[in-house]
């Protein structure tokens, strides 16, 4: 519950004034910077598993930059760069494009100009199931990761309490 708080109080902030501000905390608390091992998927890896017909990819920008936070000029090089560079690495299908709000901060505005650079639908981070009446360019989900998922019974009580 912290940390989502703590998230949420961050999301009002420009990219620079996270950044700056992980940077005190890292060095008040002696985190170190540079955690060994790899955090994201190189392009042959998401190639490989694109291939597979199993996992599929969407965008989410070219440098997840919150987009709450950006100019209307930004928001839209966010997504074009994006979008292209995932159809030139044959990722994605560019006949159905799917987008997740960095940190799922979005506008109605900004809901508009995902739609209108040529993506399909867009999921925030809203929690909750959708229906035939839900905005494509604003779908609620249902989170799924580690803290969530890690044995049934908690994956069990997590989707419980969605019901």
């Amino acid at each position: 519950l912290r940390l989502e708080k703590a998230i949420s109080l961050l999301k009002a902030y420009r990219d620079d004034e996270i950044e700056d501000i992980l940077a005190l905390l890292e060095a008040r608390w002696g985190i170190e910077e540079d955690i060994p091992g790899r955090a994201f998927l190189t392009w042959e890896e998401t190639k490989e598993m694109a291939q597979s017909g199993i996992i599929s990819f969407g965008s989410h920008t070219s440098g997840h930059r919150i987009l709450t936070t950006l100019s209307k000029e930004e928001i839209h090089d966010e997504l074009r760069v994006s979008k292209e560079k995932l159809i030139a690495e044959g990722v994605v299908d560019p006949d159905f494009l799917p987008f997740s709000y960095p940190n799922g901060g979005y506008t109605e505005e900004i809901a508009q100009m995902v739609k209108a650079a040529g993506y399909d639908l867009a999921v925030t981070t809203q929690s909750g199931w959708n229906d035939t009446s839900s905005n494509l360019f604003t779908l609620n989900r249902i989170g799924l990761h580690q803290d969530i998922s890690s044995t049934k019974a908690i994956f069990g009580c997590r989707i419980s309490e969605l019901l």
